[in-house]
């Protein structure tokens, strides 16, 4: 019994806790935290998107142009 309780808590406390939780809880963080870096990218401003739409579209258009 003592061998299946130390394998039993290996896997509650090493896998289930640390990895399966640990992917869970980090990929929320992820997001939140990337959700506070677009939230302040946010203006609201017409023209500033505009202007970020025109500066992708010319480097999209030069990196074409390297390749």
């Amino acid at each position: 019994m003592r061998p299946l309780e130390g394998l039993a808590r290996f896997l509650w406390k090493g896998v289930d806790q640390g990895v399966i939780d640990g992917t869970v809880n980090g990929t929320a963080s992820f997001v939140d935290v990337n959700g506070e870096i677009a939230r302040v990218t946010q203006t609201g401003q017409i023209r500033h998107y505009a202007f970020f739409m025109f500066l992708a579209t010319v480097f999209i258009i030069a990196f074409y142009m390297v390749i």
